[in-house]
């Protein structure tokens, strides 16, 4: 999965991307530009098949939860759906590129 940070631009941030499954990614002292900021987590990198149903993007600690099941429309070109309140659009993060379990 790819996001496009759309949040406002911070720089030097750590930054982490954790699904449910137990996939991770982790980015440190990066700049978060907003509009052209790109992170991507492959959870096969982690040696799993998928990110289950929940990924939490945390930026120097702070959290903010997708929701990543098929349960709630997650499509290329749109925000990223937020897990609370379930299917809300993110301010944050807009989906860039994902493949479908």
């Amino acid at each position: 999965m790819s996001l496009l940070y759309t949040g406002p631009s911070k720089n030097g941030v750590d930054v982490k991307i954790s699904g449910k499954s137990g996939a991770s990614a982790s980015f440190s002292n990066i700049n978060l530009v907003s509009g052209v900021t790109l992170l991507s987590i492959d959870a096969t990198a982690s040696g799993k098949t998928d990110l289950g149903s929940k990924t939490t993007i945390t930026i120097d600690g702070k959290k903010e939860e997708l929701h990543t099941s098929c349960s709630v429309a997650f499509e290329s070109g749109k925000p990223a759906p937020l897990d609370k309140p379930k299917g809300a659009p993110s301010t944050n993060w807009f989906v860039d590129s994902f493949t479908q379990k």
